[in-house]
């Protein structure tokens, strides 16, 4: 009987367990959503990947907090930016659904508080980063829709340990 190419390792207890990188991570500040991960890893990424994942599973749900403030100061930057002087934040959201056909809800967001009823976040993306002082790191980024940029959307940036960078338009 012919035997896979794994056998062997699924077979040898000896045989050292390869890392991988999860398909979906459940996202603590997100309402504990499931959220598909995407990335491309060289063999010395990869464990620090799965390293990442885990840490992001571990985030503070109370991160949301934060995450929401920058959302509502990059929807009103993005507003100051590209708005005309007459626009609300809901007349541009009006605008963009007419080019995206995506509907957000009979009215725009007033705040921080309800900015998220705004955004759908869509996927996590990990990437391989050299920092400053030139050692590799990952970096976690959350990524998805919101009703003010159609085009580009929005992001979540953490590092490796799961801590927020920042957030806002892609």
């Amino acid at each position: 009987m012919a035997h896979s190419a794994l056998h062997f390792v699924a077979a040898n207890p000896i045989a050292p367990t390869l890392p991988h990188v999860p398909a979906v991570v459940r996202v603590p500040f997100l309402n504990d959503d499931i959220l598909p991960v995407k990335g491309y890893f060289e063999s010395g990424c990869c464990e620090r990947a799965v390293v990442a994942i885990r840490n992001l599973e571990k985030s503070p749900a109370c991160l949301i907090e934060t995450i929401q403030e920058y959302m509502w100061l990059a929807a009103c930057e993005f507003l100051a930016e590209y708005g005309s002087l007459e626009d609300t934040l809901w007349d541009h959201i009006a605008k963009e659904a007419q080019v995206s056909g995506k509907r957000w809800g009979l009215s725009g967001p007033t705040g921080p508080n309800n900015i998220m009823s705004f955004v759908s976040l869509t996927e996590v993306q990990l990437m391989c980063a050299t920092g400053p002082d030139g050692s590799e790191r990952i970096m976690i980024s959350v990524t998805g829709d919101c009703a003010w940029d159609a085009e580009f959307g929005v992001a979540i940036l953490l590092d490796q340990e799961g801590r927020l960078i920042t957030a806002g338009n892609a």
